[in-house]
């Protein structure tokens, strides 16, 4: 399943640039981490979001931690002497009550689901299993025992139940320094190798590969992965605005090469993940104008912030104050007039909509009659998704959708279009 051996790594870090890399690194490490304890996180913390929503200080020590990961993987292939401490780290994630941000499991007053699997333990139990497989002669046997039955308890057993109806799903690598550790394309590749029946890959590239430039070749990357089976290319999650050149030069060529694209937002242009767009999605609606060709999936919090009229344009998010300590800051929830999002479907064909995140559901839960409009209208570029996947979880997701066809709001032919029949149209399944 995975590309290299330790013996392949370990060449590479001793070639001349490999050393460069391991120096850098080295370097980094010991200004951040050399004698400084690994910080844990408390329950107090991972319950601030139901007592005043604030995720921050837990996600920060969260992040923090899976950083030193990724540094001390790098150095102990150069150098045994830092086993020891990758151990160590591994043993404090091993131990975390959860590799779920609490965001992404809480359901209401001061319960949590302990069964999700969201973006971030899905890629926790990832990097773990790799570890585990590179370093299988070194790590020590307890330490591969725990990330086994860790992996099976908190990512295996959860997935491996179908009772939700969910039979396939699109997997889509992360690419972006801004959200999490980079994935490698071809891995995905091999798991949807792996299991076809289950699996269907999207690629990513980063905006600023390869060469940094608004002129970067980028069609070149996405035709190659286009010819070896990939659907599609997301989530893009850089933290830079929508119209930089170099994001028009990646929506270019996926116009070019004939993938679609998916891409989350933002309302701020530092500290966070997501394109940013400023209140109104001017710059979705101009690039939506650059590229008539190319289907773009508005996803995430400020794409559906615009579902209805904004009263003021912070309702598009939150932030914190400069104690991380709570927030400021309140979504809409009141308005009922139409906003931006139903206008920019009926002027531009080529933008779809993902309905995998819990703010769509959130919206569209506000009026059963403006919802029933919305699918009538747009049932053709409604697409069905849940950004997780777990064995007990009950998905709102899945709620809203079946809700909506018990109840009438929406035809036994909407749903299944929006379920799949309209992914299997754009998938070419």
């Amino acid at each position: 399943m995975f590309l290299y051996t330790y013996e392949e790594l370990k060449r590479i870090t001793q070639t001349e640039n490999g050393k460069k890399v391991i120096d850098g690194v080295k370097a980094a490490y010991d200004k951040l981490y050399k004698d400084v304890p690994i910080l844990t996180n408390s329950y107090s913390y991972f319950k601030l979001i139901y007592k005043n929503g604030n995720r921050d200080l837990y996600q920060k020590l969260y992040y923090d931690r899976r950083k030193r990961f990724s540094y001390l993987q790098l150095l102990a292939l150069a150098d045994d002497s830092y086993l020891e401490e990758l151990e160590d780290i591994i043993n404090v994630i091993l131990e975390e009550y959860t590799w779920v941000l609490p965001a992404h499991c809480y359901e209401s007053g001061d319960t949590f689901d302990y069964t999700v699997i969201d973006l971030f333990s899905a890629e926790t139990g990832f990097y773990l299993a790799e570890t585990a497989y590179v370093f299988k002669d070194k790590l020590s046997s307890d330490i591969k025992i725990r990330i086994q039955t860790e992996l099976k308890r908190r990512i295996i057993d959860n997935y491996e139940n179908r009772e939700v109806g969910i039979d396939k799903a699109v997997l889509l690598p992360v690419v972006n320094a801004e959200i999490y550790f980079p994935q490698s394309n071809d891995e995905v590749l091999e798991i949807c190798a792996a299991y076809p029946d289950r699996f269907i890959p999207y690629c990513n590239i980063d905006p600023r590969a390869m060469t940094n430039a608004p002129n970067a070749p980028l069609h070149k990357v996405l035709e190659y992965y286009k010819n070896k089976g990939c659907k599609g290319i997301g989530e893009v999650m850089p933290n830079m605005e929508l119209m930089d050149p170099k994001v028009q030069n990646l929506f270019r060529a996926a116009e070019e090469v004939g993938l679609p694209i998916v891409y989350d937002g933002s309302d701020v242009k530092d500290g966070d993940f997501g394109l940013y767009d400023d209140p109104g999605l001017p710059q979705l609606e101009h690039t939506l104008q650059r590229f008539p060709k190319l289907k773009i999936f508005g996803h995430g919090p400020v794409f559906w912030a615009e579902l209805f009229r904004l009263q003021t344009p912070g309702e598009r998010g939150y932030v914190f104050n400069f104690q991380g300590t709570d927030q400021v800051g309140r979504r809409g929830d009141e308005s009922v007039v139409e906003g931006v999002v139903p206008v920019l479907l009926r002027r531009y064909e080529n933008l779809h909509c993902d309905l995998s995140d819990d703010t769509p559901v959130q919206a569209l839960s506000r009026n059963m009659e403006y919802t029933k409009k919305f699918f009538n209208e747009f049932q053709d570029r409604l697409y069905f998704g849940t950004d997780m996947c777990n064995k007990y979880y009950d998905y709102p997701h899945v709620r809203f959708i079946n809700g909506l066809l018990k109840d009438g709001v929406i035809t036994q032919e909407i749903y299944d279009k929006v379920t799949h029949k309209n992914a299997i149209k754009l998938l070419g399944l």
